[in-house]
Order: structure tokens, then C-alpha cells, then sequence
């Protein structure tokens, strides 16, 4: 069989192919020797040599891709990724300010991804397909660990333009829109935190302004049980200093103790 029809039918997309049969550790690339090895794993009994020099387009002294395994789901990524930056300032902001506002307990369901994707403009089909690629585990819930996944593919995005991303939109489910122009529909840009205190108001007038930055920690049900459980020692130590003896604080009109012994001992006369 073709490697990436065994590949499809064993982890059910190419993008989660890779993620956890090529690369695992999310380095973002695979090798000659460690291609061989894992096409040894799932089956692949076809020429390796070919497969590898079709996988890189005849370079075969250099690493593969995700690119290179699955262009249509890389492109999928890039859009994606394209999206987050242009509302939130940067993909990771974004991701995270989804999640924030979809999520249940750090962990968002594919019809709380799909309303996400629907806010973006992104259609059901989309939505669904890029779920898939990202729900690693086949939990049927994304949470802030994808974003590991997802920062390996800010490296393409300096090749990635406008008009790649207005091109892919028609075939990869951008919802279409009677205002989109031939380069892509414009998109409100909302600086992140960080670049706002950089960089300052886009219109500075008289009064400065300062930013707030607003974050969200997501944990798991453990570390919020340790949270907890921290939180309470530490209000605990503070109610028991609260109740020790004041025996340090003294009246501004009270003798100094001297601090050492030599501040006490009589300074001897030299003529004596």
C-alpha cells in the first residue's frame, strides 16, 4: 500500500501521523534513519528508498517536514495560526484567549472548537478537520498543551503571505463573505500586551496610558488541589505570626540595647 494510505488508516490523519509516530518529542523534523525505522513499524513494506526521495522532493540529504508528509494539513496550521496573530496579536495569545473563553476547566470539546472557529469564520468542515489533527490523544478535548504542537509552525509563517492565505481560504473552508477582496478579507488587529507596552498607543497624544496585561493559569486537578492546599499553609503561617508575642516591637522612648558586646565593654585608658 501507499505510506500515507497505511498512515491515514492507522491514526485516522497524516498531521497526528506525524505527531506520534515521526516526531514525537515535537522537534518539527525527522530524519533519513529514523523515516526508515518507524515505516518499518507500521507496516510499510515498499521501496524506503523511493518513499523517502518522494517525501523530499528528491533532497535526500536533508531532513523531512511536516510540510513535506502533509502539505493540505500544514496549510490548514498556517491559516489557523494566521488567524490567531491577526485578532490577538500573536498565535499564542490567541490559543490562549480561546481557550480562556471556550474552554471548561482548561479543556475545550469539538463543538466549543467549532463555535471558536466559527468567530474566525471558519466553517464547520474546517473546524472539524483541524480538531482532528490536533486532538493528539483522542480525548475529544484540546488544551493549552497543543500550543507546543502549534508554535513549531510559526518557523513557515515569514513564507506565509496574504495571499497564500486567501487562496487556501477558498479550498480549505474559509467561509466565504460579500466584503472579502481578491486578497482576503480584512481582519481586526488587536495588539498583544506586550507589544502595547513596547511600542506604545498607535495614536500617542498628550496622556499615556498604561497597559494591563491580563493572563490565565490553567491547571490540572492536581496542581489545583497542591494550589490549594499551598494556599492554606500559607494563610495559616500568616494567622500564627499574627498571634505570636510582640516581643521585637519596642517604645521609641526606650533605651537601645547595645547591638554587640563590644558596645558595652568600658573603653580602656591608654594612659592608665
Amino acid at each position: 500500500d501507499d505510506l500515507r494510505a497505511i498512515l491515514i488508516r492507522k491514526y485516522g490523519n497524516l498531521m497526528k501521523a506525524w505527531r506520534l509516530l515521526f516526531d514525537p518529542m515535537t522537534r518539527g523534523r525527522v530524519s533519513h534513519t529514523h523515516f526508515m525505522k518507524c515505516c518499518r513499524e507500521v507496516g510499510f513494506h515498499g521501496d524506503l528508498k523511493t518513499a523517502w526521495a518522494e517525501l523530499t522532493d528528491g533532497h535526500v540529504n536533508r531532513v523531512a517536514t511536516i510540510k513535506d508528509l502533509d502539505p493540505e494539513g500544514h496549510l490548514m496550521m498556517l491559516q489557523f495560526h494566521d488567524t490567531l496573530a491577526k485578532h490577538h496579536g500573536t498565535p499564542r495569545d490567541g490559543w490562549f484567549a480561546i481557550l480562556r473563553q471556550h474552554s471548561t476547566y482548561g479543556r475545550m470539546s469539538p463543538e466549543a472548537f467549532e463555535e471558536a472557529c466559527n468567530d474566525f469564520q471558519f466553517n464547520k468542515q474546517f473546524a472539524k478537520t483541524l480538531f482532528s489533527m490536533l486532538d493528539v490523544n483522542n480525548d475529544k478535548a484540546l488544551t493549552i498543551d497543543e500550543w507546543d504542537f502549534m508554535e513549531l509552525f510559526g518557523w513557515d509563517m515569514a513564507n506565509y503571505t496574504v495571499r497564500n492565505g486567501a487562496d487556501s481560504a477558498r479550498s480549505l473552508g474559509r467561509a466565504s463573505s460579500s466584503r472579502e477582496s481578491k486578497a482576503g478579507p480584512e481582519m481586526p488587529t488587536k495588539k498583544g500586551a506586550w507589544q502595547l507596552m513596547a511600542s506604545g498607543p498607535d495614536e500617542p497624544g498628550p496622556t499615556k496610558e498604561t497597559a494591563t496585561i491580563e493572563f490565565q493559569v490553567i491547571l490540572t486537578k492536581e496542581e489545583h488541589r497542591e494550589y490549594l492546599r499551598r494556599r492554606r499553609e500559607a494563610e495559616l503561617e500568616k494567622v500564627a505570626a499574627a498571634r505570636s508575642p510582640k516581643s521585637a516591637v519596642r517604645s521609641p522612648m526606650a533605651p537601645s540595647k547595645p547591638k554587640t558586646a563590644f558596645a558595652s565593654a568600658p573603653t580602656p585608658d591608654p594612659w592608665g
